[in-house]
């Protein structure tokens, strides 16, 4: 990704701007009609749906290096479990989709190749429901289905996968990002390679993200209003401030004045399509995932616990944020306590459950900890964040081969995450085996966005891999080889 040091500011702002072209004068026309973009033939001829995808899981390394991602497994599960939803819901249900949280404190929300769906922190939290998040998320997927990045990697049809990757991402992420490792090659190449396209959304890209979007809302049982109803309150909230951090109403600046006078989205939908309207979507979930994300977040932890201890109305997400703050301040007794109040009302509730294993673990009782997981995994095998819970506790009780044997197990059947091979660098280190520590953190590393540490760490595998056989050597050289091309490509070298 782009490096722009001071002394390239100028210039990189040019080919910046060079690639954001301006909008054709058929988008611009207030009075052209809204239609379908007649692109996926040609789209379809340059790039397959296995190359997308490839395309996109690089540019989830851009935006791993360049933001931080949250890597909670409650958090990651909850929206993806959200966005999978309203997926299912779409005009594209076949299609994959990945979404993800961004530590951020700015409401804005992106969608990038591959189905990759990006959202900030500080939108979570403004939200007043999960209905208001669900919007934001249904308009972003309408971008992806609708196919409206597609024509930016026509224009850089030049380039290699890993470079065009980084460009889209530089583009997309824009002032929000730390830029990475690109050079001048790099903004050249993007300079030229996007002469006829541009990334940005036209106003007809935007309409009918916004009509797509509060359709797809609407057959997923949430309310059909909340798109309109929270544009709205940001645009309100943010006429009052001076240096305004609602970045979504900058990048989306001509939905808020749309949605505001716009018709009933569900005036164009068939009969059948409204099956799921006026069912309420329980919000528990969606409460306790802000309060999670609130902890996780803010850094100190005397106005976290008096945020909680001020709120007016007192609630079960009040409670869980009381036990998780207490938790960061080491009030593990407190803790104990709260989640047990919660629990004795809801004891199937998983995020109770989880927080308890997290303050047996934060605490040092592994063995309650233990104890917890045994049962918890018997009703729920697999499930990502007990797994990784499991791990950690493995690791701190000191059964370091029974971590990394099942987090091994666990990776060949799981979308690799940069969390999981970090416990499994820590457990194979620990188990005596740096070489596959070192393989693991290689691998980290890599999904991380960063090639050249995880060139470093390949090598350490191979200095220090004595008893390696011919096989792995091969396999790490073969490794080797594969980063090494895409940093020289993501180089533009």
């Amino acid at each position: 990704m782009f490096i722009i040091r001071q002394r390239h500011r100028l210039m990189s702002t040019a080919i910046l701007s060079a690639m954001l072209l301006v909008i054709s004068a058929d988008a611009r026309s207030d009075n052209n009609p809204l239609r379908l973009p007649d692109m996926g033939e040609s789209v379809d001829q340059y790039m397959s749906a296995e190359q997308e995808q490839q395309l996109g899981t690089a540019f989830m390394r851009n935006v791993r290096r360049s933001l931080p991602v949250i890597d909670d497994p409650q958090i990651a599960r909850y929206i993806q479990s959200l966005g999978q939803r309203l997926a299912t819901h779409s005009n594209q249900p076949q299609r994959r989709f990945r979404f993800f949280v961004v530590n951020n404190p700015n409401i804005n929300a992106f969608a990038g190749p591959g189905g990759y769906i990006g959202v900030h922190s500080g939108l979570i939290l403004a939200a007043q429901n999960e209905d208001e998040l669900a919007a934001v998320l249904a308009h972003e997927l309408a971008h992806v289905t609708q196919r409206h990045l597609a024509r930016a990697y026509q224009s850089a049809s030049n380039m290699s996968l890993p470079l065009t990757a980084a460009v889209i991402a530089a583009i997309i992420l824009g002032g929000q990002a730390n830029m990475g490792q690109v050079g001048e090659a790099t903004l050249a190449a993007a300079a030229a390679g996007s002469a006829q396209q541009q990334i940005n959304f036209t106003r007809s890209n935007e309409q009918e993200a916004d009509r797509i979007g509060m359709q797809t809302l609407a057959r997923s049982g949430y309310a059909s209003d909340a798109m309109r109803r929270f544009f709205i309150r940001l645009q309100q909230a943010d006429y009052y401030q001076e240096d305004s951090a609602l970045e979504f109403l900058r990048s989306h600046p001509l939905t808020v004045s749309r949605i505001a006078g716009s018709d009933d989205p569900l005036a164009t939908l068939q009969p059948e399509m409204k099956i799921n309207q006026g069912q309420t979507p329980d919000q528990t979930l969606f409460q306790l995932m802000q309060a999670r994300i609130r902890v996780l977040t803010m850094t100190d932890t005397g106005r976290l616990a008096a945020y909680f201890n001020k709120q007016n109305l007192k609630s079960d997400a009040n409670d869980f944020g009381q036990a998780l703050t207490a938790i960061r301040q080491r009030q593990y007794d407190k803790a104990r306590d709260i989640l047990s109040g919660l629990l004795g009302k809801s004891p199937d509730n998983l995020s109770y459950t989880l927080a308890s294993i997290e303050n047996e673990l934060a605490n040092g009782t592994t063995t309650r900890a233990l104890a917890i997981l045994k049962d918890s995994l018997h009703l729920y095998p697999n499930d990502p964040p007990l797994t990784v819970l499991y791990a950690r506790t493995l690791l701190k009780d000191g059964q370091y081969d029974m971590a990394a044997n099942m987090l091994r197990r666990y990776l060949r059947n799981v979308e690799p995450s940069p969390l999981l091979y970090s416990l499994l660098s820590e457990a194979e280190g620990k188990n005596d085996d740096p070489a596959a520590a070192h393989q693991a953190m290689a691998e980290y590393y890599f999904l991380n966005g960063d090639g050249p540490g995880a060139l470093k760490q390949i090598q350490l595998a191979l200095e220090q891999g004595r008893n390696l056989s011919k096989n792995d050597r091969l396999r790490l050289e073969s490794r080797r080889q594969e980063i090494k091309q895409v940093v020289s490509d993501e180089s533009g070298k």
